[in-house]
């Protein structure tokens, strides 16, 4: 068992009883950097050409594109944090993987198969559905160039292939 206790965010996704078997918290400062970069480069060129606008040079222009500036700035200022942080934990009933919107507790008793793989391209946050109807998602990338492939089922019936970069 994991010889730290969990934290406040480790309980908030813990059922009563649970205990923590495997925790990885992977933080990317320098993907959060990035985004933080774009966001500040594109809010000052979103905010001089609103600015153009209201002096009344190119009002179209730079309320249109001011705008869209604003907007990218903004979009990436909060994907970068979303997607900055990567968790999985492995407790003694549910895997639980959250990166970005993808939050998902699966319990041991839907997982059908797990099979360590070797991960190729960068298709992390990648979710798709293909035309078989399964729905695959990539988390998390790992500097090793290996990741772990969980098949299960929700509850519903509809089946998910999870891999996840660890």
């Amino acid at each position: 068992m994991s010889a730290t206790p969990p934290d406040e965010y480790e309980k908030r996704y813990m059922d009563f009883g649970e205990q923590i078997v495997f925790r990885e918290k992977v933080v990317s400062r320098a993907a959060f950097r990035i985004s933080l970069v774009f966001a500040f480069v594109f809010g000052l060129v979103g905010l001089g050409l609103v600015a153009i606008a209201f002096a009344g040079i190119m009002a179209a222009f730079g309320f249109a594109f001011g705008g869209l500036s604003i907007l990218f700035a903004v979009t990436m200022g909060v994907l970068g944090a979303m997607f900055s942080v990567f968790r999985t934990m492995v407790t003694t009933e549910n895997v639980l993987v959250h990166f970005g919107w993808v939050k998902r507790k699966i319990p041991f008793s839907s997982i059908e198969s797990v099979r360590s793989i070797t991960l190729s391209g960068f298709r992390q946050g990648k979710v798709s559905m293909g035309l078989d109807g399964v729905v695959r998602t990539w988390v998390g990338n790992s500097v090793s160039g290996r990741g772990v492939e969980l098949t299960y089922r929700e509850p519903r019936g509809r089946k998910h292939v999870m891999t996840i970069g660890s």
